[in-house]
């Protein structure tokens, strides 16, 4: 993380990720001191991790989920701030692989 971005945060900061690609480093989500959130698109802790949409396609789960989580050195294991879940609903669109 570049050193200059570290310096610019201060204990106002509150920061937030939309689903990054990585892990944040301990020295970056220290800086925050517990004001650093993510936002994750499927349930946790039975989605954690990038592949969560893909679990939910291949295990056909339609419950989905908008959370905010904080973040901690783990891969989404910090306390859970708010959650909803919603039914995603069958569309004409839907199909399986029997159905080919």
């Amino acid at each position: 993380m570049d050193g200059d971005v570290i310096s610019r945060i201060t204990l106002s900061t509150l920061g937030l990720s939309f689903g990054a690609a990585w892990i944040f480093r301990e020295q970056f989500v220290n800086c925050f001191g517990g004001r650093l959130l993510n936002l994750h698109s499927t349930r946790l802790p039975q989605n954690r991790g990038g592949g969560g949409f893909s679990w939910q396609i291949l295990n056909d789960n339609r419950l989905g989920c908008c959370l905010i989580h904080q973040v901690d050195t783990g891969v989404d294991t910090g306390p859970i701030v708010k959650y909803e879940t919603h039914a995603i609903e069958r569309s004409e669109s839907d199909y399986s692989s029997s159905e080919f």
